[in-house]
């Protein structure tokens, strides 16, 4: 029987290699994509720093690019550059656009 560790691995490696192929057969697909939690809920979060003074919107598992998502993110939402951050396979907004980015994920498709 395998862990929850060992499936949860062969699920990306998986679902890497869907991404891959997709992307090679076409160009209009996007080149990232966001998993949902077990519970089957998108990962967006809101985090609050600096003794509740300052809001961040997370998204995390993420799959692919998340470079791109920042610029989808900055493009779609008009939101600036210097607001938008990449940390590690995870994108930080400022402010509160949970609801927003939840939405808008799940009308792509996620």
């Amino acid at each position: 029987m395998q862990s929850l560790w060992q499936r949860s691995a062969c699920a990306l490696k998986t679902a890497c290699r869907e991404l891959t192929s997709a992307r090679s057969l076409s160009t209009s697909a996007p080149t990232w994509s966001v998993y949902r939690t077990p519970n089957g809920q998108l990962p967006v979060y809101s985090e609050f720093r600096n003794a509740r003074t300052r809001e961040l919107t997370i998204i995390r598992k993420i799959v692919g690019d998340p470079n791109l998502v920042r610029q989808t993110i900055i493009s779609e939402f008009e939101i600036s550059p210097n607001e938008v951050w990449v940390k590690g396979a995870r994108v930080e907004v400022k402010g509160a656009h949970r609801r927003a980015l939840s939405e808008w994920l799940a009308k792509k498709g996620f």
